[in-house]
């Protein structure tokens, strides 16, 4: 069964929509705004996710790497506090 990687980045708000449509488009990443998670002044918490086959908590890093590279594949400049990665479904 299909689990969801859910990593939270926070991104400047005035880029936010363009980097979730470029993420999603050339990426396949779904994302959507968290308006409700505390960020900087100026930026805001952007959930992205992707499907995987198989998930765990020990593969996180693996996942989040790719997300890290792929954002900067697109020069987003993308902050992460280490915390809130999870996993859905299952």
């Amino acid at each position: 069964m299909a689990m969801r990687v859910v990593m939270p980045r926070e991104v400047r708000r005035r880029r936010a929509f363009a980097v979730m449509w470029l993420m999603w488009s050339r990426r396949g990443y779904s994302c959507r705004p968290c308006p409700g998670s505390a960020a900087k002044r100026g930026w805001v918490v952007v959930e992205f996710w992707i499907e995987a086959p198989t998930a765990s908590v020990d593969t996180f890093a693996s996942y989040e790497w790719e997300l890290d590279d792929a954002l900067l594949g697109l020069r987003v400049r993308a902050d992460f506090r280490r915390r809130g990665s999870r996993l859905d479904g299952g």
